[in-house]
């Protein structure tokens, strides 16, 4: 970043931070609307959707899939994908962490939105 640094210090080589908001943070987009920008705008103008999610180990990059909102867009049909993620992760995590993945998202895709939503 150009004209980072202060007081003597050398401009910072990259920034950093947070940059997913899982969509159950249902007071984020409130609370950025009214953020102000210098150039005009907010900073809920500067949310994005993302097309995948990606996670780097020592000697491996994994993508897997995203999709911009929940609602609408899981359903029994999205399993396979699922099932492929969770290919990629072998050898990465345990076994039985997968296999509960697998469960909890056969749970989730296979029920309306009152019970997605409820529990």
């Amino acid at each position: 970043m150009s004209a980072s640094g202060t007081g003597g210090r050398s401009d910072l080589p990259a920034e950093h931070g947070f940059r997913f908001f899982p969509g159950f943070y249902q007071n984020l987009p409130d609370s950025m609307s009214r953020i102000p920008l210098s150039g005009g705008g907010t900073a809920h103008d500067n949310l994005v959707s993302g097309s995948e999610e990606v996670a780097f180990s020592k000697n491996s990059t994994l993508r897997l899939p995203a999709r911009g909102s929940i609602v609408g867009t899981l359903s029994p049909d999205s399993l396979p994908a699922f099932l492929g993620t969770t290919l990629n992760l072998v050898g990465l995590v345990p076994l039985n962490e997968i296999a509960y993945f697998l469960q909890k998202m056969i749970v989730f895709v296979t029920s309306g939105p009152k019970r997605r939503m409820g529990q």
